[in-house]
């Protein structure tokens, strides 16, 4: 099992700017763009995927960070999730507006893709395994974009070979997005979701569906009108309960400012456990540290923090040692742990398509 392991450094008032310093292990640009998800491949290396120059694009390196094979789409667009087959990845992503999946091998040859209309605009879209060699795709509307329309939800259940078992599209009259999807060995399924409240303001929640399809319940993480509130990423932990990170707004002399959140449900009591991280900053993914805590990354500025398994804070991890979340050109989006222990991360810096693997061992206290 994948572990971090937490040591104290140095004030960061001492370590310097240079890379060694701090502990990036790897980082490269592959051009313009920006990579959304990145998957460990145990210890053959990671896959990642995203757009560059503003199409699909899929790429899986090998355990020393050297590139094995890519996968440059002729389609406009951008994957934003991706699963691992027998042999193959399944990604699934947008073009045009609309959910597209693709299979492709392991040299980068395409073996079949699909693209499905909806009466709604897609621009992200979440990969979940259902067991028996099955996924389910779920496209909606992109989060972090600004749209505010009628929108929807488009559900496609297919198989390796492409066959696809079901399509079932969910039609709102207001604004609705996924952003983070996980299924349990029961075949229940957990969205981190963001819709449009009576306010008009975006709110956060967390919806669970059982095998058939049918909604079990709907919780909203936050509950004041007068701010928004965003779900961008979502795990389940050892309980299947649902843990999910994003962003909150709050008041300040200014207006308004986005604050990091982490959310745990405890759905049979109905309660929620709920944190405040970074400031002027956005939970964009969330994982296990393959000991009972957690891990949030943080988009701007790629700021880690390392969490107890009471979602309490134990420290944090800065990617570089000076960086402001507010002006940087520095976002991450996903991470997985390596065999190693490191984070490896996905990312834009400098509008281009970022990986980086950062050390585990350089943390802060609180």
């Amino acid at each position: 099992m994948k572990k971090i392991l937490i040591f104290l450094i140095l004030p960061l008032s001492l370590v310097s700017c240079k890379k060694n310093t701090e502990n990036i292990v790897w980082e490269k640009s592959y051009g313009s763009g920006k990579a959304v998800f990145v998957k460990t491949m145990g210890d053959s290396g990671f896959v990642s995927c995203g757009e560059i120059e503003g199409k699909q694009y899929l790429l899986f390196t090998d355990k020393n960070s050297n590139k094995k094979f890519e996968y440059k789409s002729e389609n406009q667009g951008v994957f934003t999730s991706l699963v691992e087959g027998d042999g193959y990845f399944i990604s699934a992503g947008s073009s045009g507006g609309k959910l597209v999946l693709s299979k492709i091998d392991l040299t980068g040859t395409v073996v079949w893709d699909s693209v499905f209309n909806s009466s709604f605009t897609v621009g992200y879209a979440s990969l979940c395994s259902v067991g028996g060699g099955n996924f389910l795709a779920i496209g909606s509307a992109d989060p972090d974009s600004s749209i505010t329309t009628t929108a929807g939800l488009s559900f496609v259940w297919f198989d390796g070979s492409g066959t696809i078992s079901q399509k079932t599209d969910s039609v709102y009259s207001h604004y609705i997005a996924v952003k983070g999807a996980a299924t349990d060995n029961s075949g229940n399924l957990y969205m981190a979701v963001t819709k449009t409240g009576s306010s008009g303001k975006l709110k956060a929640e967390v919806m669970k569906y059982n095998s058939d399809f049918q909604k079990l319940w709907e919780k909203e993480l936050y509950n004041n009108p007068a701010y928004g509130a965003a779900s961008q990423g979502l795990m389940l932990d050892a309980d299947n309960l649902p843990i999910v990170t994003g962003r909150t707004e709050f008041a300040v002399p200014s207006g308004t400012e986005d604050n990091t959140f982490v959310a745990r449900y405890f759905f049979k009591g109905d309660s929620l456990q709920k944190r405040y991280l970074e400031y002027a900053n956005s939970g964009s993914s969330v994982i296990s540290d393959g000991a009972g805590g957690f891990i949030v990354l943080n988009s701007g500025c790629l700021v880690i923090n390392l969490l107890d398994q009471n979602i309490k804070v134990l420290g944090f991890i800065r990617t570089y040692s000076s960086c402001d979340s507010k002006t940087t050109d520095s976002f991450g989006f996903s991470m997985d742990l390596t065999g190693d222990g490191n984070i490896v991360i996905a990312g834009s810096k400098g509008g281009g398509y970022y990986l980086a693997v950062k050390s585990a061992s350089a943390v802060s206290p609180v």
